[in-house]
């Protein structure tokens, strides 16, 4: 009979030769691709089981992989992660984009019985491309996306303390494809859809309100605070149908705080002043494509799905000037009563 006695020692030495990305890029269903480099290093295992004490190395060589949600690909050419007797220490861990735009990491997770852990991070980009990818890798979230940033990361497991400021850089070109539809649409063109409402998930009952699922997320305990500035070029694109072409698409600037707290609830707050955009709208055989104005603006002030909207769009059209002038006869007559008058 095996008796557990907290009070047993560990010494053990662990030594990485060499771990291939692929091996790992195969255990992990599908979330990376074109693995290549190795991971080494060795660590010193000593102390009781309750609070081992862990120190040493591990290396990344020539390391590099595709994340496939975002369809970016980075690079770890001679990065290392330190375990000492105050934690998992990051030494300026460097993450380079194809563009060779750096993603540096600093600071430490804190513990000294590997049970009890805090945060004391930090991650800075310039101009970093985040997201490169399109609706074949991902069809609701794709394109391409710069950031500039700095990101502290403070608290413990149990309540993390996540604070961000952020700027999407003028390269950018994000899209945002409306969810696919429900089992509840029955038909629908354009932007008018048409509702079954005995149908499933509703069941004859009172439709629930989009805010009911976006402003309460499905992360827990995560105290998040983040100001997002936007460039004036940055183009944001919103696919209301993949199917027929409508879209919105906008440039302007913005400067927006978002929050999330412990509770999972999040917030939004600020100003998106558009500076020129369009709306591509399809009816039938028919394609519109408005012209947003200047002026125009998306005004937050807590629920992130119930933006103040203020849009002037303008629909240009080539016509006769006949058209515009109406009935000629009554021209004709006012420009008589004109030559008398004078």
């Amino acid at each position: 009979m095996l008796l557990y006695s907290p009070q047993s020692a560990l010494d053990l030495t662990l030594n990485i030769d060499k771990i291939d990305l692929k091996a790992i890029q195969s255990a992990s269903m599908g979330q990376i691709k074109n693995g290549s480099g190795t991971i080494s290093g060795e660590l010193s295992i000593k102390g009781p089981l309750d609070a081992p004490k862990v120190l040493g190395d591990i290396k990344f060589n020539q390391a590099a992989f595709t994340a496939t949600y975002v369809n970016s690909y980075f690079r770890m050419p001679n990065e290392s992660i330190s375990f000492t007797d105050k934690g998992i220490n990051f030494n300026r861990f460097t993450i380079i984009d194809s563009l060779n735009q750096k993603a540096v990491i600093t600071g430490s997770i804190l513990t000294t019985d590997y049970k009890d852990f805090r945060f004391n991070m930090d991650m800075r980009t310039n101009n970093f491309r985040l997201i490169n990818s399109t609706a074949a890798d991902n069809d609701m979230i794709y394109g391409t996306v710069y950031v500039t940033s700095t990101i502290k990361v403070r608290g413990d497991l149990n309540q993390p303390d996540v604070d961000m400021n952020v700027k999407v850089e003028d390269k950018t070109k994000f899209f945002f494809a409306m969810p696919p539809d429900d089992p509840s649409v029955i038909d629908q063109e354009g932007i008018v859809q048409f509702t079954d409402f005995s149908a499933p998930p509703f069941n004859g009952k009172k439709a629930l309100s989009v805010s009911d699922s976006v402003s309460k997320s499905p992360i827990k305990g995560l105290n998040l605070s983040a100001t997002i500035n936007i460039d004036p070029d940055a183009e944001l694109n919103v696919v209301v149908d993949p199917s027929n072409g409508d879209a919105l698409k906008v440039r302007g600037e913005a400067s927006l705080t978002a929050t999330m707290d412990p509770s999972g609830k999040t917030s939004l707050t600020g100003r998106y002043q558009v500076s020129d955009g369009s709306y591509n709208l399809t009816v039938g055989p028919v394609k519109k494509d408005f012209k947003l104005q200047q002026g125009s603006s998306i005004v937050w002030t807590g629920d992130p799905t119930s933006a103040n909207v203020n849009l002037t769009a303008l629909y240009e059209v080539n016509t006769a000037p006949i058209d515009l002038l109406g009935d000629p006869t009554i021209y004709e007559a006012k420009t008589k009563l004109l030559s008398r008058c004078t």
